[in-house]
């Protein structure tokens, strides 16, 4: 589960067998890369207030991590 320079994630892979060990690995990999919550509950992305009002920085930036980590999940 180390990581290479390129930032990448190497997740335990499931060769088919003792599931019970290998569940438990992807847990703790999740949460060490704390990923856990958006593997538990996902996210929502920000609503806007009114048609064609921008997000605000704070909210752009929530979402930009949101998405990067979702994608990590995956």
């Amino acid at each position: 589960m180390a990581r290479s320079g390129m930032g990448e994630l190497r997740s335990p892979i499931f060769n088919g067998s003792n599931y019970d060990f290998w569940r438990i690995k992807m847990c703790t990999f999740f949460k060490c890369n704390k990923l856990w919550d958006m593997v538990e509950n996902g996210y929502e992305q920000p609503v806007k207030k009114k048609d064609g009002e921008a997000l605000t920085a704070a909210q752009k930036l929530a979402l930009e991590e949101n998405v990067a980590k979702d994608a990590k999940a995956l």
